[in-house]
């Protein structure tokens, strides 16, 4: 019998009843199975093995139906082996002795098994002696079960014998023997990695018969490696009869599930098949003949266009008891936008747009599928178009067209909805668009919703047999209902068995059962309930219900399955007779050696009765495998065994060179959410020593199949973990551990390999050193002369890097010289890594020295020394070095952008350009190329061209935006107040999950705060699972410019409160947060907090916020003391913040000692000089106005532009004053004159002192009406209709303070048209709703 040595012992062996007594020792052999030790010892005696379980072993020998020798005879040492007495032990009780069917046959053995003395047992001939004794039993285990050999088909022989054999040894109890193996270094009797056991042991006794001190030296050269050698071909060889052949690379085959979705997707089997899937598996138990054909079309189109061989798997049902078809509930569709905690809306629900059965892109997931009769609607739509419609519960709702596809023959669109919407078959769209169009189409083919009854505990089900389900009950009135098909259910259960759904998910126990009904009380259910639907497993373990093995649906079935597919899986296997039953439909149908047969193992019994199966299945010519389906078979026996129980199936399915099949909950938490647990890792890593592993449906199954080249690494791992001393493996392993950061375990690696040569110590340099430990790679370097190593080109780049980081120039000089006597300095890889380090030091002139030395240089070459220069602020040398490469013909690449970033940092318009022309010139474009183009742009206040660029990214074939992408165009998004972009890239980062990701987070709480979105921006804030003192400043900010100056100050609290200490740029963010509530005392407060107890010494950003919050509250000569109190020189800002005070307060003295400092420092910006201009006129001294304009007149000065941008259908559109660039112009102002006819009737006059202040000679009427956000708000008017929440919104963003008159005319408006205005200047934002 076999026992698997894994398991917890779960049912106890028949005692041995007799007593062996001697006056010197007496031995009690008492339950050898359930006691503690395998024996009882007196003296100095020693049971060497006995013929019975061992405890580990989870059933009886009488269970599982084996006879076994019934007499064993014991004898004592003494008499030189002789027995002083004998007595017979006997195993089970009298019915085990009774002939069985489907038994295996055990001969009487014939040796006897003695107690030794202690001190004889480690004598050879002793152990020797018990070898060939366990010898002769599995021969004669052979002998005896000739008659079942014989029956085998040839192919199979050698299998059942080895099974037969090993089932042999297993019945025996041989720890002690096997730890005396393992002292002398040989493997175990019953090693599962033996795949020959009479071979491996005859291999042990010849070994044996020579020195046991040299047996493990020459274990390589004995029989054992070539029988098992032997196994090993033959089991690859029936595993691909089954499977096919392993595509390269793989050591697993991939089984996927599929099902309908397979149809309704175009690539979808595609996918998987380049994802690494070589097996597709249908269930029968679902769809009909039409659905599987056209699966299995597509899998073999796809297959053969691939090149990729593809095997199809189909299970038959079986007789699993399932849950019957419930009614299909209304054909309507939910349409809902993702919403944050408080219920506002986060992002929108994306929609598909199409005819019927065009399907989105396969780089779109849409939330919903909207399929269209009419094509002509389709055809008419456009971008920015909003679709009207009224929902099924009659309420009006809006779709807007945001991209469109061409798919094939047809064209989808994209359309985005902002509110919840339930769409049934029937609906109208209406597009109303300008100059009369109109557009009308007819929503259909909305599927059916699935129906499912929601269980909790406490409930009660009733079970009706299916064909009565529409009769009314009369037993339990008001109980969930479902029905079953099958009548076993009915005929068979019993009241108080327990009864499980779906896999296990809900547990009940039966009440009452009758022909007709089985009532159920719900035992365990989810905290909220579970869903059961339709054809749901039903699992009732404690039942004996008797199936037949095929149904005849199955017997059906399996004629199409024949025809159709490579393997057909057989269900709810449970002992011989299905088998039985199996062979003699496959010979009636003439399928004997063509249909690959896959047995499932899913029932207690099933896994009693395995060797016996297999056996049985042997005397097919079909190729076989086994599948072990864990959903059944845990809830069948028992969660807490199904570890122990996948155990013992794969050994004995090794033994018998059978192919197994690991089904059932392999990653299937990342199958379904995209995310693997931890616990799935290690199962799924574990599954690869299985021939198959199969992944169920599920939305993220491409990625589940793609995960298993990682599990293939960890599994690697598993099998190298005691060969690190090698070398080769050990650099596998340092790099290994140094990609996970881990380098103290690649260190103990290092440390333990003998011989050190020059790689093994190049590998350790670099892991250091790409770990940020340079100290520790540069100490590996100058080891390196104790190992008789001598560098080479590997190593003095990598060291050198290590000095350049660090920037230890003292190092990097020595290692110089170093690299000139072994005669690589000049070298190419060395070379560039002297330049960069020389570069990095600021070292220019020995970086360039090094450079023009070099025999060849390359683009690195060139682009370290570009980066030296620009590092240590050299700018012009630097780009004179980029032109220079191109006099060499050495093209630009991404890295000669990067390095060339610091240098183009607040430069010319005309060196942005050159670093535009250098990026178009690039054939090929990286991501590391548009992302330091879009820098650029942000580095030189070019938002609207970094905006333009990351659009353009977008639609660049192979490049996928990543954090960096983001962080750099969210600050764009901000300045211009892009909310519709910033949106859409926050569900783009939502979708790759590129968060958690502090950059990420605070750059978006960043530009949500610059959009005027204050409640986004939170949201942001509290669902960060950690945040920095950056994203604590940024959310201040956000409440500071919002003119929520207490909620500001509030924030800056409970920062201090988290334990973060808050640095000088949090306090700039607070005070000005101050200043802009007008918070005086609180300001004064956290100045004095700041200098006092953080001893932050303030910097001219913080005395600049000092003295706005001291002149905004009117304290204009304290500001003014202030500033004289300084200890450092006040810059432009201190005095521009005084001299913005002195207009506000009519401060004509101070603020003409205010502007006579600014003029000092900046004598060109005119700002200052409009500012003076506008204090003399507010005070009435005209021909100071007068003198003032004079100087800026002669000296050239010109007021800057009034620009205002705003974000309309995606793109951002700039406006001027007296803007007519525009190709809406015309329109612009038309719409215009309309609006200020109707603010004048609301009793509007225009500010003439707005003009006179902010404007020379212009007529001032006339220019304040055509001010530049005047014309931003007109065109979004006319180009946007008005939507829900933030999206409602007009957004302007304005590089001027917004004059007097502009703010009245921004209140009117929004009064007028009912749209919220929201405006941001230089200064703060400017909210205009109507309440």
């Amino acid at each position: 019998m076999w026992q698997g040595r894994q398991c917890g012992g779960l049912c106890s062996a028949p005692s041995v009843t007799n007593l062996w007594t001697t006056p010197n020792n007496v031995i009690q052999l008492a339950d050898m199975v359930s006691t503690e030790s395998y024996h009882l010892l007196s003296g100095k005696k020693t049971l060497i093995f006995s013929l019975r379980p061992t405890k580990s072993f989870p059933l009886s020998l009488t269970q599982m139906k084996i006879r076994v020798p019934r007499t064993l005879a014991f004898a004592s040492a003494k008499g030189k082996g002789k027995a002083e007495s004998g007595v017979e032990a006997i195993v089970g009780d009298n019915k085990s002795s009774t002939e069985r069917n489907w038994s295996f046959d055990f001969p009487e053995s014939k040796a006897e098994f003695c107690l030794v003395d202690s001190e004889a047992y480690q004598n050879l001939s002793s152990v020797l002696e018990k070898l060939n004794a366990l010898r002769s039993h599995l021969l004669a285990a052979k002998k005896w079960n000739a008659s079942r050999l014989q029956s085998c088909d040839s192919k199979y022989l050698e299998c059942a014998t080895n099974l037969i054999h090993y089932m042999a040894l297993r019945s025996l109890d041989t720890e002690q023997l096997n730890n005396y193996l393992a002292s002398l270094g040989l493997s175990s009797l019953d090693n599962d990695n033996n795949l020959s056991v009479l071979s491996n042991l005859d291999a042990t006794i010849n070994l044996l018969l020579k020195s046991p001190m040299e047996s493990w030296k020459q274990q390589k050269g004995n029989k054992i490696i070539e029988k098992n050698d032997k196994g090993r071909v033959l089991s690859s060889y029936k595993e691909s009869l089954l499977l096919g052949k392993l595509r390269e690379g793989k050591k697993t085959h991939i089984m996927v599930t599929v099902g309908k979705e397979a149809t309704e997707s175009e690539t979808f089997i595609t996918d998987i098949l380049k994802a690494g899937a070589s097996v597709i598996r249908i269930n029968c138990a679902h769809g009909d003949p039409t659905l599987w054909g056209e699966i299995i079309k597509r899998v073999r189109r796809t297959s053969q266009m691939l090149e990729m061989p593809c095997r199809i798997l189909m299970d038959l049902a079986g007789p699993k008891l399932r849950t019957g078809t419930l009614k299909p509930g209304p054909c309507v569709m939910k349409v809902s936008p993702k919403k944050d905690a408080y219920g506002n809306v986060a992002s929108p629900a994306i929609v598909w747009l199409s005819v019927t059965e065009t399907e989105p892109p396969a780089h779109l997931s849409p939330d919903a599928t909207i399929f269209v009769q009419d094509q002509e609607f389709l055809a008419g739509l456009q971008i920015g178009d909003s679709v009207r419609l009224y929902d099924a519960r009659g309420k009006k709702k809006k779709l807007r067209i945001s991209k469109e596809f061409d798919v094939f023959s047809s064209t989808g669109f994209v359309a985005e909805c902002f509110d919840t919407a339930y769409v049934e078959p029937g609906t109208e769209l209406c597009v109303k668009g300008n100059k009369g169009r109109r557009l009308f189409g007819e929503v259909v083919d909305v599927p059916p919703k699935e129906s499912f009854v929601r269980l909790r505990v406490g409930d009660l089900l009733v079970i009706t047999r299916e064909g009565s389900f529409d009769e009314p009950s009369v037993t339990v009135p008001g109980a969930h209902r479902l029905t079953c098909p099958s009548g076993y259910l009915f005929d068979s259960v019993k009241p108080g068995e327990t009864i499980g759904f779906d896999d296990g998910k809900i547990w009940g126990t039966i009440k009452g059962a009758s022909p007709a009904e089985v009532i159920v009380s719900i035992t365990h259910a989810g905290p909220k309930g579970t869903k059961l639907g339709s054809e749901k497993s039903i699992n009732i373990p404690q039942s004996d219900i008797r199936f037949k093995g095929l149904t005849s649906k199955d017997i059906k079935d399996l004629e199409y399955v024949a025809s159709h597919a490579d393997m057909v899986g057989i269900s709810f296997i449970r002992d011989v007779q299905d088998i039985t039953v199996l062979r003699q439909e496959l010979k009636k149908r003439k399928l004997n050696d063509q249909l690959g047969v896959v047995l499932k193992i899913e029932t207690e019994s099933g896994f009693q009765n395995l060797p016996l199966i297999l056996l049985e299945a042997m005397k097919c010519l079909n190729p076989l495998g086994v599948m072990i389906a864990r959903g059944d078979l845990a809830v069948e026996c028992g969660w807490e065994r199904l570890a122990n129980l996948q155990e013992e199936i794969m050994a004995i399915c090794k033994v018998a060179r059978m192919p197994v099949i690991l089904a059932t909950q392999v990653l299937e938490s990342l199958v379904k959410s995209g995310v693997p647990t931890r616990a799935e890792i290690t199962d799924a890593a574990n599954g690869r020593r299985a021939s198959c592993v199969m992944l169920n449906k599920g939305k993220h199954i491409v990625e589940a199949v793609l995960d298993q080249k990682t599990l293939r690494t960890v599994h690697s791992r598993i099998i190298l973990q005691n060969l690190r001393c090698d070398s080769a493996l050990g650099v596998k392993l340092i790099k290994s551990y140094a990609a996970l950061n881990d380098v103290v375990s690649a260190r103990k690696v290092f440390d333990e390999i003998p011989e050190r040569n020059v790689i093994i110590l190049n590998v350790m340099i670099r892991s250091y050193v790409n770990n940020g430990l340079y100290r520790e790679g540069i100490q590996v370097f100058g080891t390196m002369c104790g190992f008789d190593a001598r560098p080479d080109h590997y190593t003095f780049p990598c060291v050198l890097k290590a000095c350049s980081c660090s920037g230890n120039i003292v190092i990097g000089k020595k290692i110089h010289g170093s690299a000139t006597r072994v005669g690589l300095s000049s070298t190419l890889f060395t070379g560039n890594g002297l330049v960069s380090m020389y570069g990095k030091c600021g070292f220019l002139s020995e970086a360039r020295l090094v450079l023009d030395d070099m025999s060849r240089r390359d683009v690195v070459s060139w682009n370290s020394l570009v980066a030296g220069y620009a590092q240590n602020q050299i700018f012009d040398d630097a780009l004179e070095v980029c032109r220079e490469m191109e006099s060499v013909k050495i093209s630009h690449d991404a890295g000669t952008m990067a390095s060339l970033l610091p240098a183009v940092t607040n430069t010319t318009r005309d060196n942005v350009m050159y670093v535009r022309d250098m990026f178009l010139k690039m054939g090929k474009k990286s991501l590391v190329s548009w992302n330091v183009m879009i820098g650029v742009y942000m580095k030189n206040a070019m938002p609207v061209e970094a905006l333009e660029l990351y659009s353009r990214m977008m639609e660049a074939d192979g490049i996928e935006p990543d954090s960096v992408s983001i962080t750099s165009v969210l600050p764009a998004c901000g300045d211009t107040s892009a909310l519709s972009l910033g949106k859409k890239i926050h569900e783009y980062v939502q979708r790759k999950k590129l968060i958690p990701n502090l950059l990420v987070e605070n750059a978006l709480i960043d530009m949500y705060a610059k959009c005027g979105c204050l409640d986004r921006a939170r949201d942001v804030f509290e669902n960060m699972k950690s945040r920095d003192v950056v994203s604590w400043t940024a959310m201040i900010s956000a409440y500071g410019v919002s003119g929520k100056g207490r909620d500001a100050v509030a924030l800056f609290s409970k920062m201090q409160d988290s334990g973060l200490v808050p640095d000088s740029i949090a306090f700039v963010t607070t005070l000005a947060a101050c200043s802009h509530a007008g918070l005086l005392e609180e300001g004064r407060s956290y100045f004095k907090l700041m200098t006092d107890h953080y001893k932050i010494t303030p910097r001219l950003e913080h005395l600049a916020c000092m003295v706005d919050i001291l002149g905004r509250a009117g304290k204009v000569k304290e500001a003014y003391s202030f500033i004289q109190e300084m200890s450092m020189e006040p810059n432009e800002r201190v005095w521009g913040a005084l001299l913005g005070a002195c207009r506000v307060h009519s401060d004509t003295d101070i603020g003409l000692l205010a502007a006579d400092k600014l003029f000092q420092l900046a004598p060109e910006q005119s700002g200052y000089y409009v500012l003076l201009s506008n204090i003399y006129a507010k005070a009435g001294r005209w021909e100071a106005v007068t003198k003032v304009r004079d100087i800026m007149k002669s000296k050239g000065l010109k007021k800057n532009p009034g620009a205002s941008n705003v974000e309309v259908n995606g793109d951002i559109h700039t406006f001027l004053v007296g803007d007519r660039s525009h190709p809406q112009s015309d329109e612009i102002y038309r719409e215009l004159d309309v609006l200020v006819t109707k603010m004048k009737e609301l009793g509007y006059v225009p500010d003439s002192e707005s003009a006179l202040h902010d404007v020379e000679e212009e007529d001032k009427e006339t220019h304040l009406a055509v001010h530049s956000e005047k014309l931003a708000i007109v065109f979004a008017l006319m180009n946007t209709e008005e939507g829900e929440e933030d999206n409602n919104a007009i957004r302007i963003t304005k590089n001027l303070r917004i004059c007097g008159d502009c703010h009245v005319a921004a209140k009117l408006i929004s009064q007028i048209t009912s749209r919220e205005i929201v405006i941001r200047d230089t200064n703060r934002f400017h909210v205009f709703r109507v309440m």
